[in-house]
C-alpha cells in the first residue's frame, strides 16, 4: 500500500520544499530609474507626487503626451495658462526639436520650467549653455551607498548642517558655460553645483541634477523631506503645476525625435531595392514584364502534374503455407514416430527453458514440480511421458499420433 502512494508523497514533498524556498527567499529590490508617479519602487516618485498637493493651491496636472502635443492645445500665444510650471523629473531628458521650441516659447511667455534630470541632450546644452557632469562621491562600504551632502546657497533656506543623502548610484553636478545670468541655488559638499536657475524671456528655468534625491527611497528612508520642500518652494504656491509622465524610462518613445524618425524612414524607403528600380524607366518595364510572366506561368503551367502511382501489393505472409507444406510432407511420408520424437524434443526444451527443470530424470518428484509450475494436472504430464516411453514398442498409426498431439495441446491449453 505504501509503495502505491510513495511517488505521490515524494511529489508533494518536493512541491512543498520549492514553495517554501520561494516564499522564504527575499525578493530582489528593483533599483531601476523609473521616477514615475505610479511606481512605489525605491527610485519611483509615488510618494513625492502624492505629497505635492500639500505644497500648492491647485491640483497637480499629469501630462502623458509630448510637450509639443500638450502645449499646442493651449493656443499660439500660450497665454491661456499664465502662472504655471512644467516639472520634468527623470534620469535623462531628450526632447525633440519641436518640443524644445514649444518649451522655450512656453517659458518666454512668463511660465516656469523645473527640470530634475541627470543627463541633458546636446541640443539643450548647446542652446542654454548648461551641461550635466559626472561627479565621484564617497562610497560607504557599510551601507553600500554613496554619501553626499547638499546645501542651499540662499541664506533664507540654508541650515547649520547640510542635508545628507545616501544614494545607490553616483550623482551628477551642473557645469555652466556662461555664468552671467545663472543663479546658483544649491551645491554639494565638494563645492559642485547641483541646483541653478536662469531667466528665459519672461519666465525662469530651474535645473536640479540629482533626481535620486526626490525618489521614494530618499523621502521614506531619510529625513530629507525638508530639503525637497525647500526645492519646490521656488515655485509659487498659486501656480498650476504640470507633472510630466511622458519623458520616463518606461516610455521608449521619449528618446526619439519624431522628425528624425520621419527622415530616417523616408531615407530607408528611398534607398530600398524597388525604389532604385523604379527610378529607371527601362528597369521599371523589365520589372513589370517579369511580374506578368510569373503570373502567366502560375495560371497556365503551374498545374499539378503527377505520374501514375503504381499499385504496391502487400507482402504475402507465407508462414502458414510453409508450415502446412512441411506438415503435409511429414504426413505423406508416414513416419509418425519421427513426428512424435520432434514434438517431444520441442516439449522438453520448453520445460527446460520456461520452467527451469532438468528433464534427464523423470520420476514422481519431477512430475509434481512440472505440474506445480505449469498449472497442468499431473495426470496429463504422466500420460505424455508414458505414451512417449512406450511408443517405440508398438506400431504408430494416425489415431496414436492424433492422441499424442491432443495431449500436447492439453498441456499448452
Amino acid at each position: 500500500m505504501l509503495n502505491r502512494y510513495l511517488p505521490i508523497l515524494l511529489l508533494l514533498t518536493i512541491i512543498i520544499i520549492i514553495a517554501w524556498q520561494l516564499w522564504s527567499t527575499p525578493k530582489k529590490v528593483n533599483w531601476s530609474h523609473s521616477y514615475s508617479k505610479e511606481d512605489a519602487i525605491p527610485l519611483g516618485t509615488k510618494v513625492l507626487y502624492d505629497a505635492l498637493p500639500n505644497l500648492f493651491d491647485k491640483a497637480i496636472v499629469p501630462i502623458d503626451d509630448r510637450i509639443s502635443d500638450h502645449l499646442v492645445g493651449l493656443g499660439d500665444s500660450l497665454n491661456t495658462t499664465p502662472n504655471s510650471c512644467y516639472i520634468i523629473l527623470n534620469q535623462s531628458f531628450y526632447p525633440s526639436q519641436k518640443d524644445m521650441k514649444m518649451l522655450q516659447k512656453y517659458v518666454e511667455e512668463g511660465n516656469m520650467l523645473f527640470m530634475i534630470v541627470e543627463h541633458l541632450n546636446y541640443k539643450l546644452t548647446e542652446k542654454w549653455g548648461i551641461i550635466s557632469e559626472y561627479n565621484i562621491t564617497k562610497y560607504d562600504k557599510k551601507t553600500e551607498k554613496y554619501n553626499t551632502r547638499f546645501y542651499f546657497t540662499n541664506t533664507q533656506l540654508k541650515i547649520d548642517s547640510a542635508y545628507l543623502f545616501q544614494t545607490k548610484y553616483h550623482v551628477s553636478n551642473i557645469g555652466v558655460k556662461n555664468t552671467l545670468n545663472v543663479d546658483t541655488l544649491g551645491q554639494q559638499e565638494n563645492g559642485k553645483v547641483n541646483f541653478i536657475r536662469f531667466p528665459l524671456g519672461k519666465g525662469w528655468v530651474y535645473y536640479h541634477s540629482v533626481p535620486q534625491a526626490f525618489s521614494n527611497y530618499q523621502i521614506l528612508d531619510q529625513p530629507n523631506d525638508e530639503y525637497i520642500a525647500k526645492v519646490f518652494s521656488h515655485i509659487p504656491a498659486n501656480y498650476t503645476v504640470y507633472w510630466d509622465e511622458f519623458y520616463k524610462v518606461k516610455n521608449p518613445m521619449s528618446y526619439y525625435d519624431p522628425e528624425d524618425m520621419k527622415e530616417y524612414q523616408e531615407r530607408e524607403t528611398n534607398n530600398s531595392m524597388f525604389s532604385q528600380l523604379l527610378k529607371s524607366k527601362a528597369l521599371t518595364w523589365a520589372l513589370y514584364l517579369s511580374l506578368a510572366g510569373i503570373l502567366l506561368f502560375f495560371l497556365f503551367e503551374a498545374k499539378r502534374r503527377q505520374r501514375a502511382i503504381p499499385i504496391i501489393r502487400p507482402v504475402q505472409n507465407t508462414t502458414l503455407d510453409f508450415a502446412q507444406t512441411i506438415g503435409m510432407l511429414y504426413l505423406n511420408h508416414g513416419d509418425h514416430k519421427d513426428i512424435i520424437q520432434k514434438k517431444m524434443q520441442y516439449f522438453e526444451e520448453t520445460v527446460r527453458s520456461r520452467y527451469h527443470l532438468a528433464t534427464h530424470l523423470k520420476d514422481e518428484q519431477f512430475y509434481k514440480k512440472l505440474a506445480g509450475k505449469s498449472g497442468v494436472s499431473q495426470e496429463i504430464i504422466e500420460r505424455i511421458y508414458h505414451f512417449y516411453h512406450t511408443f517405440e514398442e508398438k506400431p504408430i498409426g494416425d489415431e496414436d499420433l492424433l492422441y499424442f498431439n491432443q495431449l500436447m495441446e492439453n498441456f499448452d491449453g
